[in-house]
């Protein structure tokens, strides 16, 4: 029986996006212990994309996956992931980038005040709400 080990590298909470071709050419058993694996894991989801658009899934697996509690989804139109995935984190990278610079401008703002003004706290905090355009409280 070939055992896939997909559950391992997970971390719960993920929805796992697969064509499921290889789990449909294994016994029902391993079929069904693919997705125990899964369960024990704590994926929030599995979402098949069948490479043929044929392609049956199995009304056992269906069922067990019911059992589980584990959404099973299957979608008709192929999705772009890698487009998504490169989407997502060039927009991670770039906030991430952002939050930094602005962390980077307020410090610098901070540090020429206290070095010219001294270390008044009230004046501080008012110079953070404006950077930042909220409220800040000590």
């Amino acid at each position: 029986m070939q055992k896939f080990g997909i559950a391992g590298l997970l971390h719960g909470n993920e929805l796992l996006l697969t064509t499921g071709e290889a789990v449909f050419h294994l016994k029902p058993e391993a079929q069904l212990a693919y997705l125990d694996s899964l369960s024990e894991r704590g994926v929030a989801a599995l979402v098949l994309e069948p490479l043929v658009p044929e392609t049956r899934i199995p009304q056992r697996f269906i069922e067990h996956a019911q059992q589980l509690g584990l959404p099973l989804y299957r979608l008709e139109a192929t999705v772009p992931f890698v487009e998504l995935a490169e989407g997502t984190n060039r927009r991670i990278v770039s906030e991430y980038a952002s939050a930094l610079q602005q962390d980077d401008e307020i410090a610098q703002l901070l540090a020429r005040h206290m070095a010219s003004a001294g270390p008044n706290l009230r004046q501080l905090l008012e110079m953070i709400e404006q950077a930042l355009g909220s409220c800040a409280v000590l």
